[in-house]
């Protein structure tokens, strides 16, 4: 996972956790929707938007599809799609 463009602290806490845990462990997945977040809140909704995709298909066959982690994500992803239509 490239650097470039990642805001702060965010990106580089994800990156150590997947580089340590393994990218499907939901602490990890968890810092990747964190990530996703911080994407959104600095205007990149599309990097925002990928991001939150892979990360809820990963809670999905992680923690299943009625998991609170996985049901937070895919509000947070509609949020952003709708944010993404209204900009």
């Amino acid at each position: 996972m490239s650097t470039e463009h990642v805001p702060g602290a965010s990106g580089e806490r994800a990156i150590a956790a997947g580089a340590s845990i393994g990218m499907t462990h939901p602490h990890a997945l968890s810092c990747g929707h964190t990530l996703a977040l911080a994407y959104g809140q600095a205007g990149d909704l599309e990097r925002a938007t990928q991001l939150l995709e892979i990360t809820l298909t990963q809670f999905e066959q992680v923690l299943g599809p009625t998991h609170p982690y996985t049901e937070t994500t895919r509000r947070n992803l509609a949020a952003v799609r709708q944010a993404t239509q209204l900009g």
